[in-house]
């Protein structure tokens, strides 16, 4: 794993600050012929979002050097995670945090809203996969859970299975990639399922999560039982309020190059139509919180 981390680290050349020499001791420091303090810069610049901040690095070295401060990067945290608790991490996590859905939600389309962009269908089987406008013969979505996002539709299947994937390119993301090896954070997932007054059903939510040497062809999705977790739920008759399914993972492979969020599901009943079980607000993501500072970090009050 070692050589791993050091040849990914390889490719973060971003982190790395500039040395500076004496000539250039005020470089950025003087704005219209008047001196700001650091402490006055890194206040200022707390309050722009990531990816603007990332932007003013481009501005001189000591900006860039500014940019990389941890103590910059635990207050723009706390300002917009409004945290009372900001953990003790170098600058880069809350960056990678803080810019992408990484640790939020990478599933998309997660309601059908867009039919079925983004997804790969496995198994379509009996009459297919659909999509809802509005739950049929259960429930509406709850409007006050945030992974549906203000959206009332739904995927439902039929009366064989239905299977469809949403894959997630970790090998892509070299920063990702360094933090998932460094610090292992949890990995998560979850999915709202429900059924119908009228029709029983099955539902399984599964992750896959492979190394680089694992090809992740969709036909072995399934078999990769090595390193699949999965959680299952039943509706029988009058099963019709949404139930939440989560999945917490983590002892996913140390060079986790793949993950696929695998949602399935049935009735059991063997009825002609959409009958299945239906599922929406799919949510995969790391788990920030879990991140536990490593020995080597470095002090977090730097300028």
């Amino acid at each position: 794993m070692a050589g791993d981390l050091r040849k990914v680290s390889d490719d973060i050349k971003f982190v790395e600050e500039f040395e500076l020499d004496k000539s250039e001791g005020l470089n950025g420091l003087i704005l219209n012929e008047l001196y700001l303090p650091k402490e006055l810069l890194l206040e200022i610049l707390s309050n722009l979002r990531a990816q603007d901040v990332m932007k003013c690095s481009l501005v001189c070295k000591t900006w860039f050097n500014l940019t990389r401060s941890t103590a910059l990067w635990k207050s723009i945290y706390f300002k917009q995670e409004q945290r009372k608790k900001v953990p003790n991490l170098p600058w880069y996590v809350f960056y990678c945090h803080l810019s992408s859905d990484y640790f939020r939600n990478v599933i998309k389309n997660g309601n059908g809203e867009l039919l079925f962009k983004h997804w790969e269908i496995l198994r379509n089987q009996g009459d297919k996969f659909g999509v809802e406008k509005v739950p049929t013969g259960s429930d509406p979505l709850p409007a006050d859970i945030p992974e549906f996002h203000g959206q009332t539709s739904c995927f439902v299947t039929s009366y064989e299975y239905c299977i469809k994937y949403q894959k997630f390119d970790v090998s892509s993301k070299p920063l990702l990639s360094y933090i998932i090896q460094k610090y292992r954070p949890i990995l998560y997932a979850s999915e709202w399922y429900t059924g119908r007054f009228d029709c029983s059903c099955i539902y399984e939510l599964s992750l896959a999560c492979l190394p680089p040497c694992e090809k992740s062809d969709p036909k072995k999705l399934l078999k990769h039982k090595r390193y699949q977790k999965s959680v299952s739920g039943t509706a029988g008759l009058d099963h019709t309020h949404w139930e939440k399914k989560e999945l917490f993972y983590e002892t996913y492979p140390d060079d986790l190059a793949t993950i696929a969020f695998i949602h399935q599901g049935k009735d059991q009943q063997f009825w002609k139509g959409r009958y299945g079980s239906k599922m929406a607000g799919g949510v995969l993501k790391f788990v920030f919180e879990s991140i536990q500072p490593s020995p080597d970090d470095l002090s977090t009050e730097e300028l």
